[in-house]
């Protein structure tokens, strides 16, 4: 089964949905052990959504990349985009001339040394995206 991501947007919606079918913000957070100053402010974007709240909704906050019309790429995708960039280019040190970039560098994001930069992606049309999916439920549960 493919895992289903969902934006911030979708998920301040299910918080809102949540707290609403609790009879409130206070009443949420009383029922899932939660800070109701600290929920209130979650909820209202003065603060970022944390793990004890994401895991009350059954979520978890994942890191991914997303193409320039909002798919989500499997790593396969991405390095495989990037290495035709760079095959067009005429090779690492032709790509990372061509784009600004240290060729050292690139070489070491290409061989997974090193973590991919927001530079590199933008050639490709590709960027880091934080999404939230449903956390994995145990074998027991």
């Amino acid at each position: 089964m493919a895992d289903v991501f969902f934006d911030l947007e979708a998920v301040y919606s299910f918080l809102n949905t949540r707290m609403r079918k609790a009879g409130g913000n206070s009443a949420f957070a009383r029922m899932m052990g939660l800070n109701d100053k600290t929920l209130s402010n979650m909820a209202n974007a003065r603060r970022r959504l944390n793990d004890q709240l994401l895991a009350a909704l059954g979520l978890v906050e994942v890191e991914r990349y997303v193409d320039v019309d909002g798919n989500v790429l499997p790593m396969l995708e991405v390095y495989s985009k990037l290495n035709t960039a760079i095959r067009r280019a005429g090779g690492n040190s032709a790509f990372a001339r061509l784009h600004g970039l240290n060729d050292k560098h690139l070489s070491n994001m290409m061989n997974d040394r090193r973590q991919l930069s927001k530079a590199l992606l933008r050639v490709v049309g590709i960027r880091r995206a934080k999404l939230y999916m449903y956390a994995a439920r145990s074998a027991a549960a």
